[in-house]
């Protein structure tokens, strides 16, 4: 067996058994932007992220992902992505998770 990409409310990503490869960020969810908000400075990765509220954004690929915190939240998908509004990026691995109350799961393919 092996993971195919992690999607929201288990919705299966068609046709992406792995994730490939990007060179442009991807959003989370659909249409509006997914947002998070700080009420206080945090650290992400080691690196300081003020207290505010960013729009999430992935680069993915197979063996690491860069994780974008936009200060631009007011975009529909990534049509008006402008790195130079980037927060903070980070690189981190993926992980599948066996905790599915969060709503993100994980499928695997036979």
């Amino acid at each position: 067996m092996s993971p195919s990409p992690i999607t929201a409310r288990g919705e299966q990503a068609k046709g992406l058994e792995r994730p490939r490869a990007l060179r442009f960020p991807v959003a989370y969810g659909a249409n509006e932007n997914t947002t998070i908000s700080f009420s206080t400075p945090v650290k992400i990765e080691g690196q300081a992220l003020p207290a505010g509220t960013y729009a999430l954004y992935a680069i993915p690929a197979a063996s690491q992902w860069t994780m974008i915190f936009s200060k631009f939240t007011g975009d529909w998908g990534v049509y008006n992505y402008d790195q130079s509004e980037d927060a903070l990026r980070v690189t981190v691995t993926p992980q599948v998770s066996a905790d599915s109350r969060s709503g993100w799961r994980t499928h695997s393919t036979m």
